[in-house]
């Protein structure tokens, strides 16, 4: 929660900076500030402000002109701006949220277990997959976990590739335990968040 909320300050900050640079808004802002200095002064003189209004609709439209390109600019480093941080948001939950499971129906939602270990098999099916994790349990023991996730097309599409599955990656999960708590022959688990090594 404190992460994304630092996360969308960072993004206001970065904006603000990207806009406060531009050249036309500084230059917009003196002209208002101009022209508030001008409607104080003359603010009980009719002809005055029908002046001013026909001035500042010709001034607006030279503003325009005279900064088309810096205002171009400005939109295009925004939208950049905006690509990339669709693009880390997207990295950065491609291993977890498409994995997730989200049909909850017997598992115990109640409580949250880490389950921390390697992939030795998995079946990407749709519309939930399966992966199955061999965890070292702290006697040293090993707890073999069927974890239900996502579908098999989704994982694939975010970059799970079958390739990389079969490498045995490393995996720390964040899942629900069946609710009878059956471990015989194999614990089962609804997965939330996976966290896979790709190193």
């Amino acid at each position: 929660m404190v992460s994304g909320i630092l996360f969308i300050v960072l993004i206001a900050v970065t904006m603000l900076i990207l806009l406060a640079s531009s050249e036309w808004i500084t230059t917009l802002w003196r002209h208002r500030i101009e022209a508030c200095r001008f409607l104080l002064m003359h603010r009980r003189d009719p002809a005055a402000w029908a002046m001013f209004i026909n001035a500042r609709h010709d001034e607006k439209q030279r503003f325009f002109a005279a900064h088309r390109s810096s205002l171009l600019k400005t939109l295009g480093q925004l939208v950049l701006f905006m690509l990339m941080v669709v693009l880390v948001l997207v990295i950065a939950t491609g291993n977890s949220a498409v994995f997730a499971h989200h049909g909850l129906t017997g598992f115990d939602t109640s409580h949250l277990i880490a389950i921390e270990g390697k992939v030795i098999e998995y079946r990407l099916r749709d519309p939930h997959s399966l992966l199955v994790v061999e965890g070292m349990n702290a006697d040293g023991t090993l707890t073999v976990w069927e974890i239900e996730g996502g579908a098999g097309s989704g994982i694939v599409k975010a970059g799970l590739s079958r390739e990389f599955l079969d490498s045995q990656p490393a995996v720390r999960v964040s899942a629900y335990q069946s609710s009878d708590g059956i471990c015989a022959p194999r614990c089962k688990a609804s997965g939330q968040d996976f966290n896979f090594d790709r190193f």
